[in-house]
């Protein structure tokens, strides 16, 4: 897979332009994996992301999982009323930890390892 240069890049934007000044999108800006891939890492990668609001999780134990770059991500209220974000996977394995989108728990546990 070749990696998209600035030429490539400049083309692109001159190709949205131009499209956009038609009424149209070119599909080349939307489904091109590797300026995706690009604008994940020089745009969303250089700012915070918005994952939840803390009035999705009011109570201790209350969380919600949500996806962000490619990953997994587990927004949770701690029982001293802290928000935490942690990556939705055991640390040894990659095992998915939560398979649901939100609930209520005590702990987060490894289906795998059992801790």
């Amino acid at each position: 897979m070749s990696t998209v240069g600035k030429n490539d890049i400049q083309q692109l934007v001159a190709a949205g332009r131009e499209g956009l000044a038609k009424g149209r999108l070119p599909a080349g800006l939307v489904a091109n994996a590797e300026l995706h891939k690009l604008e994940a890492q020089r745009v969303f990668g250089r700012c915070w992301q918005f994952l939840a609001h803390e009035t999705e999780i009011p109570q201790a134990g209350d969380y919600v999982v949500r996806y962000l770059g490619g990953g997994s991500i587990i927004v949770v209220r701690g029982e001293d009323g802290e928000v935490r974000a942690m990556a939705n996977s055991c640390r040894h394995r990659g095992t998915m930890l939560c398979r649901t989108e939100m609930g209520n728990t005590s702990h987060f546990r490894c289906p795998y390892h059992g801790w």
